[in-house]
């Protein structure tokens, strides 16, 4: 067990959003010293063979911050209604997207950071954000202080940064799947013509039986989110048009050129170049209808994704617009 001058108590807070299940919020509270209450998925490093120090061998199993994100795994592993470990494994994928925020008194051991990579591993879509205090004698605190008589190395990550509230932090960013939403208010030119309206949603790279865009190469093909978005936006006004059944496109195109309204676009990222793709080529077959696309602003200009002249809000989002024809 490990020795220390005093109780660790690490506090992890998290929001998580799955593909195909309901989205997981909210807060563990742990403490060194005390056994694990639920399972065992990331295991302790041991002191280093060569080690020098009094202590050797396993020391670290009751540490506040391996607590804290193995009772996470666990809460992931009941939500996604696993009963074994080859069932966690085949299902973590549907993890989209998230933060998680780990704060302890004392910043993580060797042997808690490695549990901390190993998380990372398994969960590249969350961001997770590290904080600690490391408080020192006679006040102030530090990045990196030494970890306890007779244990290897040092408490804290060395490349951490301070914050305002005098806090250590270091931010793993993650990699989240996007998504997109559709919201589309359209009708047909002409007196008497029917309107439809309705919202959409997209994740990118699931399977997806594609309509319009992009021509269909398989029956369920993966898409960029915001193809399956624009896809989905056609498929569903087709539907509405013809109650029960879905017109074949070439029918179709027959009369979206008559189409008028909005339809607007709220995207996790800016459109990547299938997006982009896919816009157009709607914006070709409905040009009486008025689009607009808003991404945030932190994903403008990242992996080759949004519009480069696409123009920022007053709330930080981007926004591209494209007229419709009059």
């Amino acid at each position: 067990m490990t020795t220390a001058a005093f109780i660790n108590n690490a506090t992890l807070m998290y929001a998580i959003a799955f593909i195909g299940h309901a989205d997981l919020k909210g807060q563990i509270r742990s403490a060194s010293h005390q056994e694990l209450r639920g399972g065992n998925y990331y295991k302790d490093l041991a002191e280093p063979k060569d080690w020098t120090g009094a202590l050797r061998g396993i020391q670290h199993r009751t540490d506040a911050e391996r607590q804290a994100v193995n009772l996470l795994a666990d809460a992931i592993y009941s939500h996604l209604g696993c009963r074994s470990t080859a069932q966690y494994t085949s299902r973590i994928g549907a993890v989209r997207r998230g933060t998680v925020v780990l704060y302890s008194d004392m910043g993580p051991c060797h042997s808690c950071r490695s549990v901390l990579k190993d998380f990372r591993r398994d969960f590249p879509t969350l961001t997770l954000e590290v904080r600690y205090r490391n408080a020192l004698r006679g006040g102030g605190s530090a990045a990196l202080i030494p970890a306890g008589e007779g244990l290897f190395g040092m408490y804290g990550i060395g490349d951490a940064t301070q914050r305002a509230d005098e806090l250590w932090a270091k931010v793993h960013p993650g990699r989240p799947v996007a998504a997109a939403t559709g919201t589309y208010d359209v009708k047909v030119a002409g007196p008497g013509g029917q309107s439809f309206a309705g919202t959409v949603s997209g994740i990118d790279q699931q399977p997806h039986t594609s309509y319009l865009y992009p021509a269909p190469k398989a029956a369920a093909a993966p898409l960029d989110e915001v193809a399956a978005v624009m896809d989905d936006i056609a498929r569903g006004i087709s539907t509405k048009m013809t109650p029960g059944q879905v017109m074949r496109p070439q029918a179709f195109r027959q009369w979206i050129g008559n189409i008028k309204g909005t339809v607007r676009l709220d995207c996790e990222r800016g459109p990547a170049e299938d997006g982009r793709a896919a816009v157009a080529a709607f914006i070709e077959d409905f040009p009486k209808v008025d689009i607009k696309v808003a991404y945030p602003g932190t994903a403008a200009q990242t992996d080759d994704c949004g519009y480069a002249d696409a123009t920022e809000q007053d709330d930080g989002t981007w926004l591209m617009a494209f007229p419709a024809a009059r």
